[in-house]
């Protein structure tokens, strides 16, 4: 399966960590809701929620 331009994997509100691999949205959050663990079937294809992924600085660590 190839990744699409507005997968969770290039968006702003993917968080790594949680229960699963796929990490959590952050998107529920911003409006006052509890976050949502990523559902296989929306990781590859993403959402109505989707935001670029801002790059990160070379050498900056990964946010835990």
């Amino acid at each position: 399966m190839t990744q699409s331009v507005k997968s969770c994997w290039t968006c702003e509100f993917q968080k790594i960590g949680g229960p699963t691999f796929l990490g959590v949205c952050t998107y529920f959050s911003t409006v006052g809701k509890p976050n949502k663990d990523i559902p296989p079937n929306l990781v590859d294809v993403g959402c109505k929620y989707w935001k670029q992924r801002l790059a990160k600085a070379e050498g900056s660590e990964e946010e835990e």
